[in-house]
């Protein structure tokens, strides 16, 4: 697998492959174009985000952050978020345990 290549951006919604799907970790690619939106959500499990390609915003309670390729960031457990596609095409991990 190649996750450039094999994620395919649509704009209807967003792009997503899952690398890993186990018991006790899951391990997923999403991709956004340009002000695509990850709707709100919450995760139940602890999550780790890691920008491969662009920047994002992430969007939580009162909080707004700019995560640009190679950052890292713990997503909190239980905490309403949302993601925000900024630049042509951009793609993150989540790790999840």
């Amino acid at each position: 697998m190649n996750i450039t290549k094999d994620l395919h951006y649509e704009r209807e919604k967003p792009a997503m492959i899952t690398l890993l799907k186990g018991e006790h970790a899951k391990a997923f690619v999403v991709g956004l174009l340009k002000d695509q939106v990850l709707a709100k959500h919450k995760t139940a499990n602890s999550a780790l985000l890691i920008v491969l390609e662009g920047t994002i915003t992430f969007k939580m309670k009162s909080q707004v952050m700019l995560l640009n390729k190679h950052d890292v960031y713990s997503i909190p457990v239980d905490v309403e978020h949302e993601v925000i596609g900024i630049e042509e095409k951009n793609s993150f991990m989540i790790i999840k345990s």
